[in-house]
């Protein structure tokens, strides 16, 4: 990837694509992560604002920068919620505050939309992350809202059409902005949502959908399954007195998380439940005692019901036990007192249902509706064997059966529970929901094997395994497949491998950091995929100082866990390296530059040899070792290079412990570029757009063909040419809506250009492919240039389909056409640019402008530091470095260039002393 001829156009505010250097002016080090379809997703990495408090903090962030995701601050909600995270075991204090920001537009919410910001707690109130899934919706306006009648007239219609007679509404639709959901976009519309529903819990046809229906044609927008498969006044308990009756109710339950066959049977107390004592309503406590003050004689009735769950037995009537009791008796009750599968169930259920609500509430006592939520149905026994599912309003387990066991157990019960999490948090499901529900039944069991006995007959394997060596999978979401139970072993894993190794660094807080990462992660996430952002958010929730440049307290950990599976972690800063004198972009073609290099300790140690400049030319990588000046100074000197080619180079250093520094980080896949060359390229011919100077446009695309216009601007496309001006450029289709590339290739060829003696070609160019559901793998916008009038073509520039190429942003470049293979600069030049969408799905737009063909004069080699021209350094040269001495710009004893007359100026002299070549 090009770095020092890639310079992004400085910005005015308020567009998306020059946002983003607004906040780098105020948060250098701030980091970027985009989502599957090129979208900002997480900012990281440096304080993003401050304030007195944390909505004053939170204020300051969304209005100097929401135009990152284009949209207007006055979109978010001016009171967002606010929910307290990692909560100190010691102090109970939290350490973050998660505000959660949903978007409107006049008024009327947008699907799927919102923007998470984590704020530090401390007194300047640091904003450290931001979590965004937002749409660019600024200059739509909304037509004009349907009535109620339209809109449920509407939602009855989508609902017989998708489920058939029996088909009903489950709660009144209500009017949205859909423009895309997830990592699938598409333009605005005002739309209808609604949940539909055909049968009841239990059924076997029973289903349940959540539509957003085009408000004005009444389309299906978007279908979302809404049943995620596995794959009242109380008393408060105080102490006995003469006269009350209290007692304890239990259950024989399994002693495990796996199904019952598989675990010994025991009795145990059963925590949260109900007991009716005559008219007196009581709930038991933690040890499954309870205490009324009714007198009796009256009638004691515990069923398997409680504050905050309600088992439902779908296969009969629900368990309840009733029992007499006198003044001062001490009642005891025992549910599933015979064993039989239909009341294990229940008592299973109800027990471990309040189980995984507790550790969460432990975890984090603020969790969004787990605290207050009453009486959530849990429903089992269902007519129907080996599955379970959640669907937004309650949890449900089947028979036995089929070769499975009832699958109303541990492990089950937390992997539904865990679904019910990841909704309330306000994430959605698919591939992420499904790993991070299988991670609370990790966290819950230490037990890598997801629902051991799910299969009667086998207590060793389960349905899925944490333990695992999945892959990261940009295009196929991970080596165990795309499938989203396949996809979810993903997450699985890393936190499982990120636990592992926290239990060889930090044996004794072990359990304590992987829950409390593992639960407030959810809160930060959004969408459904599974990628470096969860990553992100772990190192960010487990730092400890606002800075995770320097790591976190546990970042080797979480590091081993993420990678692990081809998730990457934020690189943290073992040595800072910097040049004092910049990053040369030219350099001399018989080896005499050199440049300098300091390098401090920062995380780790340099270890004392390790410092190597590496260059690479036509693909071969040569290291040259640093010079060593001591006191952290160093000099990288530039080998000889062939005049008028490119010179790629990075550096590597090591640190004592062997850990590998890449400058620039992203190195050998990223690296900077100097021309070689004796002086500037010379500029022979230039396009800036202004006129059509002979271009055609060809191609088999459908839509969104090239043509010169100026930009119309909006979400999806330039707001300007590249000059930062409302002037003219090449652009695809420069209409509203959705005018981006579709149904193939659109090709935009240069007429015939005399390129003789060329040594360079430059453009600056904006792409941006939005890959919607994953799609747009090929999508790329290809450079192209043909020495043969185009009978054939090579490629000089390939960008996309994902990176930071593609969010949309005007980029300048210079490629050498000299390290084309087989290219000759000749007469019959041409170039072209092809924008191409060939899978349908993702959203594809792109313009260049400013082209131009550059030459460099290799002819002669300069003597710079002949001064007074008599073809030789000799002593009037040394003479007249020693007379400028010190600060000095542009003065001709300045050799190197930087400004300063100084011992490098006269090394050069004494160094070329004599004749000049």
């Amino acid at each position: 990837m090009l770095i020092v001829m890639a310079a992004v156009v400085a910005a005015v505010a308020s567009t998306p694509e020059f946002a983003l250097s607004d906040l780098k002016a105020v948060a250098p080090g701030v980091r970027i992560h985009h989502s599957q379809d090129g979208r900002v997703d997480r900012l990281f990495g440096d304080v993003l604002a401050t304030g007195r408090t944390q909505a004053e903090s939170t204020s300051r962030f969304v209005n100097a920068h929401a135009d990152v995701w284009g949209v207007e601050p006055s979109s978010l909600d001016s009171e967002p919620v606010h929910t307290p995270m990692m909560h100190d075991p010691q102090t109970g204090q939290p350490r973050f505050t998660r505000y959660l920001y949903s978007q409107h537009v006049d008024g009327i919410p947008v699907f799927d939309s919102s923007l998470r910001l984590l704020v530090r707690n401390t007194p300047s109130h640091e904003v450290v992350l931001a979590a965004a899934d937002l749409r660019p919706l600024q200059g739509w306006t909304p037509p004009t809202s349907p009535s109620r009648a339209t809109t449920d007239a509407i939602a009855r219609a989508a609902a017989s059409m998708l489920l058939g007679s029996r088909a009903r509404v489950t709660a009144a639709p209500r009017l949205v902005v859909f423009a895309g959901s997830g990592t699938s976009t598409m333009s605005p519309h005002l739309a209808v949502e609604v949940t539909v529903a055909r049968g009841i819990n239990g059924d076997a046809d029973y289903a349940q959908h959540l539509l957003i229906l085009d408000a004005t044609s009444g389309g299906v927008l978007h279908d979302e399954d809404r049943i995620v498969h596995c794959g009242s006044s109380l008393s408060s308990i105080a102490a006995v007195a003469q006269g009350d009756i209290s007692g304890i109710v239990e259950a024989r339950v399994n002693d495990g998380w796996s199904a019952w066959e598989c675990d010994d049977t025991v009795t145990e107390p059963l925590a949260h439940a109900y007991v009716t004592v005559g008219s007196d309503v009581v709930v038991t406590d933690a040890e499954g005692m309870f205490t009324s003050t009714a007198t009796g004689p009256t009638t004691v009735i515990s069923p398997l019901r409680g504050p905050w769950f309600s088992v439902n037995n779908d296969a009969g009537t629900d368990a309840n036990i009733e029992a007499d009791a006198e003044n001062g008796d001490f009642v005891q009750i025992l549910h599933n007192k015979d064993q039989t599968e239909l009341i294990m169930a229940q008592a299973v259920a109800f027990r471990d249902s309040n189980d995984v609500r507790d550790y969460t509430l432990m975890v984090n006592p603020s969790f969004p509706t787990i605290g207050s939520q009453a009486e959530f149905p849990v429903n089992v026994n269902l007519d129907s064997t080996c599955n379970a599912y959640y669907d937004y309003s309650s949890i449900n387990f089947y028979q036995s059966g089929g070769s499975c066991n009832n699958t109303a157990f541990g492990h089950v019960v937390y992997h539904e529970y865990g679904h019910h999490l990841v909704a309330v948090a306000g994430s959605g499901q698919g591939a992420y929901g499904e790993g991070m529900a299988d991670c609370i039944g990790l966290i819950m069991t230490g037990d890598p094997v997801m629902a051991p006995g799910f299969y009667a007959g086998n207590c060793v394997s389960g349905i899925r395994n944490a333990d695992n060596s999945c892959q990261y999978s940009e295009t196929a979401c991970s080596s165990c497949g795309s499938e989203i139970h396949a996809c979810g072993q993903l997450i699985s894993g890393c936190v499982w491998d990120t636990w592992e190794a926290l239990r060889v660094s930090s044996p004794l807080e072990a359990d304590q950091v992987i829950r409390n990462l593992t639960i407030n992660s959810i809160l930060l996430h959004t969408g459904t995929s599974i990628d470096e952002a969860i990553a992100i958010d772990f190192v960010t929730l487990d730092d400890d100082d606002g800075d995770i440049a320097n790591g976190s307290p546990h970042y080797n950990a979480i590091k081993a866990g993420f990678t692990a599976h081809g998730i990457g972690v934020p690189p943290i800063a073992w040595l800072d390296v910097s040049f004092p004198d910049g990053i040369p972009s030219r350099v001399a073609p018989d080896g005499s530059t050199d440049m300098a290099v300091h390098i401090d300790n920062l995380l780790g140690e340099y270890q004392p040899g390790t410092a190597k400049l590496m260059v690479r030319i036509d693909g071969l990588i040569t290291t040259y070792p640093l010079e060593d000046l001591g006191e952290g100074d160093f000099v990288a000197h530039f080998p000889p290079t062939e005049c008028g080619g490119d010179v790629e180079f990075f550096l590597w250093i090591k640190t004592m412990d062997n850990e590998s520094v890449f400058v620039p980080p992203a190195a050998p896949d990223e690296f900077y570029v100097a021309l070689s060359a004796w002086s500037d390229p010379e500029v022979t011919w230039y396009d800036d757009s202004s006129t059509d100077t002979g271009w055609s446009v060809s191609g088999d695309a459908t839509d969104g063909q090239w043509e010169r216009d100026i930009p119309y601007g909006g979400n999806n496309r330039p707001q300007t040419d590249c000059g930062d001006t409302e002037s003219w450029c090449w652009l695809t289709d420069n209409a509203s809506g959705q005018s981006d590339v579709d149904g193939g290739q659109t090709i935009l060829t240069s007429a015939r250009i005399d390129a003789t003696g060329a040594s360079h070609v430059g453009f600056c160019f904006w792409y941006r492919n939005q890959r919607n559901n994953g799609s747009g793998q090929d999508d790329t916008l290809d450079i192209q240039v043909s020495d043969d009038d185009g009978a054939t073509w090579m490629t000089a520039r390939e960008v996309g389909p994902t990176g930071p190429d593609t969010d949309g942003v005007w980029i300048t470049e210079q490629h050498s056409l000299l390290d084309i293979g087989g290219f000759t600069p000749n007469d019959a030049f041409r170039i072209r640019f092809i924008a191409q969408d060939l899978g349908q799905e993702s959203r594809v737009e792109a313009a260049v402008d400013n082209i131009e063909i550059l030459s460099v004069d290799c002819s002669e080699q300069p003597c710079p530091g002949d001064l007074d021209g008599d073809g030789q350094i000799g002593t009037n040269e040394i003479l007249a470095v020693l007379d400028a001495w010190g600060q000095c710009d542009e003065c001709p004893a300045d050799i190197t260039g930087d400004g300063v007359v100084n011992v490098n100026d006269l090394l050069y002299m004494v160094g070329a002393f004599g004749p000049c070549p």
